[in-house]
């Protein structure tokens, strides 16, 4: 895995209000023709805590993964929400996710990706949420 810099504009939409992050963190990326892997640690001001989050895409599928004080493992693909279940230091809810928009530019030195995805709880739509990352070698 190669050493990165990594810029993410999260954006959240949830109950008439509008939350965005926007942060700066070194991380380890991969790429291949068959599967792209980022890896990076969440700043403390994300509010998740003491987070690692890894992204695989591959295959028209794109997984979030989150461990430490969030737990997860999002799988989404257009087309319909995906389950999962997300565990935070007060308790585990089941949740499902669904894919609205993947877009990339990405290639061996890094480039960009966005991701448009729900969120449900319970069947219930809970937040819209874009993620915008740039990738860049260091």
């Amino acid at each position: 895995m190669t050493d990165v810099r990594v810029d993410v504009v999260s954006v959240q939409k949830a109950d008439g209000e509008k939350t965005e992050f926007k942060y700066k963190v070194s991380g380890k990326y991969s790429f291949s023709e068959d599967k792209i892997t980022l890896r990076y640690i969440e700043p403390e001001e994300t509010g998740l805590g003491r987070v690692s989050t890894h992204l695989h895409l591959g295959g028209g599928c794109v997984t979030v993964r989150r461990f430490g004080d969030i737990k997860c493992e999002m799988k989404m693909e257009k087309g319909g929400p995906s389950e999962f279940r997300y565990r935070t230091p007060v308790g585990e809810m089941d949740m499902s996710a669904g894919l609205k928009f993947l877009g990339s530019s990405l290639s061996e030195k890094g480039g960009r990706l966005c991701l448009r995805y729900e969120m449900y709880l319970a069947g219930e739509k809970v937040s819209e949420n874009e993620l915008n990352i740039t990738i860049c070698e260091i």
